[in-house]
């Protein structure tokens, strides 16, 4: 069964729902900066929230030149997959490999035709490596690092324009979170605006088996082992020592 973080993104701000927010992905394999919208919130009015399933697990697929989908597989770091000719088609299957244990592998083994090898996080698609071609490799490594902007127009699942990316842009380390709110500060007119912007609150961590020196500012409790958070600016994990 398949690992999730909990997450609902909840607008606080004064926005009234206007803004289209996006959550996306880094891969920092990529050579080309092509960040995908994985998820989009659209109408989110104020005081309302959006569940945001994060799983932890990712599925892979390829798409051919004639906009053809293979069956997604289960995609796990350290696996090595190929695309090989099968009949008078192709297939996706796994190799007996080990790759690099952080990372997602899949090499183009046809012997022309280039192809589009997609990776998915909770069914929607998260990460896009474009016109494989023979013998060349797609390369995924998504940190559990979520990042999140105001992006106007952008669609879910499309590659983001990179002028966007040059925007204000959150980012949250997702590291052994249970659950989480991401809300959306800010907004409003006239001489009192705010520019719009993102916290993490409300985190419940899973239990670990090192000491936590978590820096806060907020109240926090514990719970059948579990400690609650009601607001998180900042983390560091310290294996011997928990510091006050």
């Amino acid at each position: 069964m398949a690992a999730f973080v909990q997450l609902r993104f909840v607008n606080l701000s004064d926005d009234e729902g206007m803004s289209n927010v996006v959550f996306f992905q880094k891969n920092t394999t990529a050579i080309h900066d092509n960040r995908v919208a994985w998820r989009v919130v659209r109408h989110c009015e104020h005081h309302d929230y959006c569940s945001i399933p994060y799983s932890l697990d990712t599925d892979i697929n390829m798409v051919d030149w004639n906009a053809n989908h293979s069956e997604r597989l289960a995609a796990y770091q350290g696996n090595v997959f190929h695309i090989a000719p099968q009949g008078y088609g192709k297939y996706l299957s796994a190799m007996p490999l080990e790759g690099c244990p952080t990372q997602i592998w899949v090499q183009n083994h046809l012997s022309q035709g280039a192809v589009h090898v997609n990776l998915y996080r909770s069914g929607c698609l998260v990460a896009q490596q474009r016109n494989v071609i023979p013998e060349q490799w797609a390369k995924f490594d998504l940190l559990h690092w979520l990042y999140v902007a105001v992006m106007p127009d952008v669609k879910q699942g499309e590659i983001i324009p990179s002028r966007f990316l040059s925007t204000s842009v959150a980012e949250f380390c997702l590291y052994d979170i249970v659950s989480a709110d991401i809300i959306m500060l800010g907004g409003g007119c006239g001489k009192d605006a705010v520019a719009l912007h993102f916290e993490i609150t409300n985190v419940v961590w899973r239990q670990l088996s090192c000491p936590v020196h978590i820096n806060y500012s907020g109240r926090f409790w514990l719970k059948n082992g579990l400690l609650f958070l009601s607001q998180v600016k900042h983390t560091l994990f310290v294996p011997d020592i928990l510091y006050d």
